[in-house]
């Protein structure tokens, strides 16, 4: 995330990437602040305004972009709208887009949306004959203690005493 903010830092102030600090709270604190203010001053030129309680709402989940009135434009807003469009469809209910912006153009049913899975895969048909087996070993699906490290056996059998993990392994397959 700090990455996903340097470079848009970077990009909005025309300064090189490679001279920021990322290690320098002082100067974090400094970005964060030219950012916002830059930010702020920008002409946004964008049919919807986010309402205040979703300033910095991720575009997509998990998604490094988050949105602001200062960087929304319509396209971003289209498809924050595509992803609620989606969420309230699979409950039954009506959206509306009052719920995420206090500006919004009259006629935004018009616009194109896109579904939230735009991921076309072409998947076809295959024989049982075409899967490869899976190859399990039975001993470590039998045996979770196998993963973990000798310290942590130790702790978890404090009665067992052994020198290597393979002893101690040994010895808690004989309780």
């Amino acid at each position: 995330m700090l990455d996903a903010f340097l470079k848009e830092y970077a990009k909005l102030t025309g300064k090189k990437l490679s001279s920021l600090q990322p290690s320098c709270p002082t100067c974090l604190r400094k970005y964060y602040n030219e950012y916002q203010l830059k930010q702020n001053t920008m002409e946004n030129k964008c049919d919807y305004q986010l309402q205040l309680r979703y300033i910095g709402i991720p575009l997509k989940i998990g998604g490094a972009i988050h949105l602001s009135n200062a960087n929304l434009t319509n396209e971003y807003a289209e498809q924050l709208i595509s992803r609620y469009l989606d969420v309230y469809e699979k409950k039954a209910e009506e959206f509306s887009p009052a719920l995420l912006f206090s500006k919004f153009p009259e006629n935004w049913e018009d616009a194109h949306f896109e579904e939230a899975s735009n991921i076309d895969v072409d998947l076809e048909p295959v024989s049982e004959t075409e899967i490869e087996p899976v190859k399990v070993d039975e001993h470590r699906a039998v045996n979770p203690d196998e993963d973990l490290k000798l310290p942590e056996l130790r702790e978890k059998y404090p009665k067992i005493k052994a020198i290597s993990k393979k002893d101690f392994l040994e010895k808690v397959k004989a309780l």
